[in-house]
């Protein structure tokens, strides 16, 4: 999980924007903390919503990610970030 964050905010910086559905039993978080320091927006589900919310709450406790009541307003929240032209 967290090469594929580095990956993607090391190519894309500021255009990143990572969804954050569920989450590697370790490395999140770190991964996480990269799409934030290259400018990259973050949004998440809920953890109660998650199959295994753990990456979500520690993402959620380090101030990374704030989650989405609902898979609805997840969607919402992803689609905000393309139209202010985060996503190419």
């Amino acid at each position: 999980m967290e090469e594929l964050f580095e990956s993607a905010a090391g190519e894309f910086g500021a255009a990143t924007t990572a969804v954050v559905l569920a989450g590697a039993p370790r490395g999140t978080v770190e991964g996480l903390r990269y799409v934030a320091s290259r400018g990259g927006a973050i949004v998440g589900q809920s953890p109660a919503s998650a199959a295994d919310g753990q990456a979500l709450r520690r993402a959620i406790e380090a101030g990374l990610v704030r989650p989405s009541r609902d898979l609805e307003e997840l969607a919402g929240a992803a689609m905000a970030q393309l139209s202010r032209g985060r996503w190419a």
